[in-house]
């Protein structure tokens, strides 16, 4: 267990300072696009929850595949998201709904 409030992980900052250097400071990180895997900066990938029955799936899309499954999808609420401050959560009948990973090569 951490020493911090509630055993939350440290915040990206925390992460350096616990390092005990500046080794990792001024390097991006880049979240591969669940869907269509495009590099995108970590502070514009989007949070999506697909629900179904009583399973999630978290996955976290570009802008674009978000505005392709918004539109694929009519109905999406905004809930807290578990990683990012917000999240679009959709509801699907079947996983066979979830958007397909495009295949690397």
């Amino acid at each position: 267990m951490s020493g911090r409030a509630g055993g939350a992980e440290p915040s990206t900052i925390g992460w350096h300072a616990d390092l005990g250097g500046s080794e990792m400071q001024g390097h991006s990180t880049l979240i591969l696009c669940d869907s269509c895997g495009r590099a995108v900066p970590d502070q514009s990938s989007k949070e999506v929850i697909y629900h179904v029955d009583r399973v999630r799936y978290r996955l976290e899309l570009c802008r674009t595949c978000l505005d392709r499954e918004m539109k694929r999808h009519d109905g999406h609420r905004g809930v807290p998201g578990f990683r990012k401050r917000a999240a679009i959560v959709i509801t699907l009948k079947s996983a066979d709904e979830l958007p397909k990973a495009v295949p690397a090569g």
